[in-house]
């Protein structure tokens, strides 16, 4: 046999081979193609193709790979890159994934031993931790955060308030509860639940707004109960509505209106309570376990005026100011119950305070004299009350 010093260069049989164009470089013994090249790699379930059959995709891009291999059959091909690992060839345990190691070479991470355990990098490379301290997560994926964990600071607001820019989404609250719950907790002398300060507000309904609609039993619209088991001073609901200095205003109320629109005010049906009452100032008390001290005073409706420093002998100053529209009314003043009362009225002097003359400035109980009656009804039978002229 000669032998050859130089290279062979072989041209090749060109073929179609399921519609696929190609070189062929070499056959077997059953006529199977061994080697060939071309710019389309053979479609799958091709026959003709030797077991281990080499393609040579000769225009694959620079940097990737081009030899493929038969990883089928004869009567049907499957060719796949040479060097490519399908999932099915790489032996790992269950649970484990493969990780990069400072050699450049894969290595096992087990993160399915770890209950809820995830993947995370320390700066070097990566390990497996659980959450855990102020947010837990379960290994379903659900993320919780402990009691009492998210600090003011890391909302971005001072203790105890609630920004603006961080608004508050509050949804139905459960029964039994409340959409805002601060219940067990103790205030500093100067602290307040909620408090608003320096707030310019536009709004007809002021500084806060509630409106909804019950269609039965008895309601409170807002419901306050403070208490004391020591020597507190419990001054209830406080409002002190003022002017400032440089400022100018025809009013300061404190308004309470009760009002039927279109619906009906049903009878009371007997029932003492029932009816609409703007104000219904009650003190109550039982006797049997609580004490009223001698030296006490109770007063529902305690109106006080406090006007110092200057004479307002022109302008119009009442203790209590009552006033009607439309339809007239009853009764300027009622009083029922099953207690009796000592007095009509009663004045810390002789005098009267100032509303109550002396005896001799008036002119005689006569009929020139007496022009009207004070008409008052005492149960069921109505007196008058004479009215006399000032002398």
């Amino acid at each position: 046999m000669k032998v050859f010093n130089r290279p062979i260069k072989i041209g090749g049989h060109a073929r179609t081979i399921n519609e696929v164009d190609m070189q062929v470089l070499g056959y077997d013994g059953d006529g199977k193609v061994l080697l060939c090249t071309g710019t389309t790699v053979p479609t799958a379930d091709s026959s003709g193709f030797a077991k281990g059959c080499l393609f040579i995709k000769t225009d694959a891009a620079d940097g990737t790979k081009g030899l493929y291999e038969n990883q089928g059959t004869t009567s049907e091909s499957d060719f796949n890159l040479v060097g490519a690992i399908a999932g099915a060839e790489i032996s790992l345990a269950e649970g484990n994934i493969l990780v990069g190691n400072s050699s450049g070479v894969g290595v096992a991470l087990d993160i399915g031993n770890t209950n809820a355990g995830i993947a995370i990098g320390n700066g070097t490379t990566a390990t497996i931790a659980a959450l855990s301290g102020d947010v837990t997560m379960t290994n379903a994926g659900v993320v919780s955060i402990g009691s009492d964990k998210v600090a003011a600071t890391e909302l971005g607001v001072t203790a105890g308030t609630v920004k603006a820019s961080k608004a508050l989404v509050a949804g139905a609250a459960d029964n039994g509860t409340a959409v805002l719950d601060f219940s067990s907790m103790t205030l500093a002398s100067d602290a307040r639940v909620l408090r608003g300060s320096s707030l310019d507000f536009e709004a007809v309904t002021g500084w806060m707004a509630f409106t909804g609609n019950t269609t039965t039993g008895f309601r409170y619209a807002t419901y306050f109960q403070p208490e004391t088991d020591g020597d507190a001073k419990i001054l209830g609901h406080g409002m002190f509505p003022f002017i400032k200095s440089g400022g100018a205003s025809d009013r300061l109320q404190a308004l309470s209106s009760v009002m039927t629109v279109e619906g009906t005010l049903s009878s009371r049906g007997g029932d003492a309570t029932a009816g609409a009452h703007n104000i219904w100032a009650k003190f109550g008390a039982d006797l049997s376990s609580a004490t009223i001290a001698s030296g006490a005073r109770i007063a529902p409706i305690w109106s006080d005026i406090q006007i110092n420093n200057g004479d307002v002998s022109g302008e119009e100053v009442f203790g209590m100011l009552i006033s009607a529209g439309g339809s007239g009314i009853r009764s300027l003043f009622r009083w029922e119950g099953t207690a009796n009362a000592t007095y009509l009225l009663e004045t810390q002097n002789d005098t009267g305070n100032g509303f109550m003359a002396a005896q001799g400035d008036y002119e005689g109980c006569n009929n020139n004299q007496q022009t009207a009656n004070l008409t008052v009804k005492i149960g069921s039978k109505v007196y008058g009350i004479p009215l006399m002229a000032t002398a």
